[in-house]
């Protein structure tokens, strides 16, 4: 009996086959035949194909009854083996007595196994007086490709509406100006803003709040910039100027006034726990800033400018936990609530 393998570079084909009539081998003797089929196109690292056959029942580790190892040909597999297209391969031709046998094909790449190429196996039988013939594909590794989906979205930029100052861009060192900006997009898209003083005096303050900002700062003219980006490299700017001159800072007459009438005479004629509101611009320099008299709250600050919760004035007049001595007005109604409204709105609008 004789069997047939070639061998391909990706595919492993095995061919078995035996001699016809009496002219055959003794079907109880093995031994094998080398075939002159060639090899070409290798693209792997594989040199030669080591093909052992052993018991149907065995596994590949098992002792083979026949083993040969064979050289990669020069030609590609034929056609009528393997379909259109070239495969490098190598065959084998054994004579074995019938019977199942298990095909084991390790592709080898010099001394040792491929690094590219698997090992593959498969059922053979042999009969007597016929040809077995079968083809076995070793798969090899190669180099996968992914896709390239190219999407080209038209996008239109940004448009800048309309932008107001409040009070104006005209403020004293004692004020904020407040920046609303309003902007559109043409494609619908989430807008993202971007605020810089580009020029203007060291110490200003720039806060920031999506299209909103608000700015102080020291006397003098600048120059605030604005950019509006719709995420997709659309982008739209403006630049325009604030200018702040110089003041005497004192509280405004609506909020002096609560003052006036709620904190007099203990703080408007006197000096109450060293604190004189005399006057709006002794109740600005007094407030403003400037931490509580008392020791064991002198951590606190009367007026923190932009915050009037954490501003100590307004934990006395809510008297709220954590206060020292005794709430303001001291012996006296607490202040209407829309009053000490006031008094926290003045403090979130001063500079900062």
């Amino acid at each position: 009996m004789r069997m047939e393998h070639f061998v391909a570079a990706g595919t492993l084909l095995a061919l078995a086959g035996c001699g016809g009539g009496n002219t055959g081998p003794d079907p109880g003797t093995t031994g094998s035949l080398r075939a002159a089929v060639q090899i070409s196109g290798n693209r792997h690292d594989v040199t030669a194909m080591r093909i052992d056959i052993v018991a149907a029942s065995d596994t590949c580790e098992a002792t083979p009854v026949a083993s040969e190892t064979v050289q990669l040909e020069n030609e590609a597999a034929p056609a009528s083996l393997v379909g259109p297209g070239e495969h490098a391969f190598a065959d084998g031709l054994f004579v074995l007595p019938p019977g199942a046998y298990r095909v084991c094909a390790a592709p080898l790449a010099g001394e040792g196994p491929s690094a590219e190429c698997g090992m593959v196996e498969d059922i053979a039988d042999v009969s007597a007086d016929t040809t077995t013939e079968i083809v076995l594909y070793s798969q090899c590794a190669g180099d996968a490709n992914g896709g390239l989906d190219t999407v080209v979205a038209l996008n239109d930029q940004p448009q800048i509406t309309d932008i107001s100052l409040s009070p104006s861009k005209f403020i004293t060192v004692c004020e904020s100006a407040t920046v609303a900006v309003t902007a559109t997009d043409p494609d619908g898209d989430e807008l993202s803003y971007g605020w810089s003083v580009a020029s203007g005096p060291d110490g200003s303050r720039l806060r920031t709040d999506g299209g909103e900002a608000t700015f102080s700062g020291p006397a003098g003219d600048y120059e605030l910039a604005l950019s509006v980006e719709d995420g997709h490299g659309g982008a739209a700017s403006l630049s325009f100027p604030v200018h702040v001159s110089d003041a005497t800072c004192e509280v405004p007459e609506d909020v002096y006034a609560i003052f006036a009438g709620g904190c007099s005479p203990c703080h408007t004629t006197g000096t109450s726990g060293g604190l004189s509101l005399g006057s709006p611009t002794a109740a600005y320099a007094n407030l403003v800033g400037v931490g509580s008299s008392n020791a064991t709250c002198s951590s606190r600050v009367r007026v923190i400018p932009g915050d009037s919760a954490a501003s100590y004035i307004i934990a006395k007049l809510r008297a709220e936990p954590g206060i020292c001595g005794s709430p303001m007005p001291r012996n006296r109604p607490a202040l209407p609530e829309e009053e000490i409204a006031s008094i926290a709105a003045w403090i979130d609008g001063l500079p900062h």
